[in-house]
């Protein structure tokens, strides 16, 4: 038996959804012209306040992050699609004057209720955008 954080139960799929930044799912748009992960901002920003970055030391403290997108298999069966991000995919890490500095690709948009997916993630799977079908395949690049 499992609690939520006032004291009622809960079963595991419950608790799972809870702890989604879209449980009933959200717009994203995949764009490749797009460089940053972009989201709503008060969710990203709950979602920032637990990855602390102060020096590129501690991107090895900080965990994946799991994108879960409703698909279809190669025999065309609706299913959940988990992708999974490490810190080296999505902390950027730049030398400015022969120093370090790392910082997260993932950013709060206050204009856009949505999600739009840019190459801090794109560069992680090999991504095929089939308009003619409207569907994009997406693979690990390993």
């Amino acid at each position: 038996m499992k609690f939520d954080e006032k004291g009622k139960e809960t079963s595991d799929y419950e608790k799972e959804k809870s702890n989604k930044f879209c449980p009933d799912g959200c717009k994203t748009i995949v764009d490749t012209g797009t460089y940053l992960i972009y989201g709503p901002g008060e969710k990203i920003l709950n979602l920032l306040e637990g990855l602390s970055l102060d020096s590129c030391k501690d991107k090895s403290k900080l965990p994946d992050l799991a994108f879960e997108f409703q698909g279809e298999s190669k025999d065309r069966l609706k299913k959940s699609i988990e992708l999974i991000l490490t810190p080296d995919d999505y902390v950027l890490h730049f030398r400015v004057d022969g120093e370090d500095d790392c910082v997260i690709g993932i950013v709060p948009d206050n204009l856009d209720t949505g999600y739009t997916i840019g190459q801090v993630f794109l560069k992680a799977y090999y991504t095929v955008f089939d308009r003619d079908n409207a569907r994009i395949g997406i693979i690990d690049v390993e």
